[in-house]
């Protein structure tokens, strides 16, 4: 064994040592535990794609609200593993070339595992495959399009795809209202031909006749060529297909005296179809799968919403919401595994939200009632009867 003396040199040398040794482990797990807590503290991002700007801000605008509100509960009850939940937002202002930027952006710079939306179809159509191609996962609220059905692995909705509303409607126009010949006016984009497309097939199986198709253009502000159009082919019903201008058109269909049901998606519940349309918005019937007078757990919802925003809840934010309910314990889980993210949502198998049980099919998409609902004394309610 070798010893040292007290005061000798060799002594000396070997205490320092020590010293230094304790110092620097000691600073070691100071820093460690640092970043451990700063680890835990680092926000788990997230990207959304919404037309925050632009005709459709009001329909992103309720989206927003329901994610928000889904993320403040989220991190409330501990965010994802001990990290907040945050959302990164980008204006899409409902154009494709837009959209593709921003998700660029999340997937290439803040390399975030998901993106939520896009809202339009248009955008959503654009950016699947690049989020197919890069393994993140695209969650779609508010885009109906039927091609999103088949967009890829990594794409689900958890809204129903734009068919069974018109499906829907169709049976309404030609079933209740004993319909023989409908118009359809539609908005120019991949929402608008989807329903319109969906519509003229349910309507002539059910031995109804398609008298006029006419697109319409979100730019222009004057359709009254349009709608005289239609007028001259003397249909039973109109269905209005789009998501933007639909008041100025309700009031234009009334002016040139086209004094028909017109019936509508779930878009139709706008809250500026009835700034804009004012009295021309009566009577409107829609489809839609929320309303707060349906049971309890929608009711329980529509309160806490109004008291967050000052506005009673729609179908957007409610999806949106329902959504991010459902991917926060499968965060929990996989955290940024992409591929186990994928698999659990698969997995999600009568979950109960607010807007009912969410099954996600083989195609990532959902299968869940609708109702329909009209606009009575400036206000959305539920059908009677």
């Amino acid at each position: 064994m070798i010893k040292f003396q007290l005061h000798s040199p060799s002594f000396s040398m070997a205490f320092a040592l020590f010293i230094s040794l304790l110092i620097i482990s000691a600073a070691g797990c100071s820093i460690s535990k640092r970043t451990t807590a700063n680890s835990q503290q680092e926000p788990f991002t997230i990207g959304a794609l919404l037309p925050l700007t632009g005709g459709t801000a009001t329909a992103a605008e309720y989206s927003k609200n329901g994610y928000d509100l889904a993320v403040e509960e989220i991190n409330n009850q501990g965010g994802i593993n001990g990290r907040p939940l945050r959302i990164l937002y980008e204006d899409t202002i409902c154009k494709a070339e837009k959209a593709v930027s921003a998700a660029r952006k999340f997937i290439d710079v803040d390399h975030i595992p998901v993106l939520l939306g896009p809202v339009c179809s248009t955008d959503a159509l654009a950016v699947a495959p690049i989020a197919e191609e890069n393994k993140v996962l695209m969650l779609i609220s508010v885009a109906s399009t039927p091609k999103l059905k088949s967009a890829g692995d990594y794409i689900f909705r958890n809204r129903n795809s734009g068919e069974k509303d018109s499906y829907v409607m169709a049976e309404y126009a030609r079933n209740t209202l004993q319909s023989e010949k409908a118009a359809i006016f539609y908005i120019n984009l991949d929402n608008g031909m989807g329903y319109m497309k969906s519509f003229k097939q349910r309507f002539e199986e059910l031995g109804g006749t398609i008298v006029a198709s006419e697109p319409y253009e979100r730019e222009l502000n004057d359709y009254r060529g349009s709608l005289l159009k239609i007028k001259e082919t003397s249909p039973d019903v109109l269905y209005l297909a789009g998501q933007e201008n639909l008041g100025l058109v309700l009031r234009q269909a009334k002016e040139v005296g086209l004094s028909i049901p017109i019936i509508g998606p779930v878009t139709m519940q706008n809250d500026e179809i009835l700034t804009d349309a004012g009295n021309a918005a009566e009577g409107i019937v829609f489809s839609s799968p929320f309303d707060p007078a349906l049971n309890p757990t929608m009711k329980a919802f529509d309160k806490k919403f109004n008291q967050r925003y000052g506005k009673t809840a729609d179908a957007h934010a409610v999806h949106s919401y329902d959504m991010l309910k459902i991917l926060a314990p499968i965060l929990r889980t996989c955290e940024k595994n992409t591929i186990c993210i994928k698999n659990e949502l698969y997995n999600v198998q009568g979950y109960d939200g607010v807007v009912g049980e969410t099954s996600f099919d083989s195609f990532g998409e959902v299968n869940r009632p609708l109702h329909l609902k009209t606009v009575k004394d400036g206000k959305f309610v539920l059908m009677e009867g």
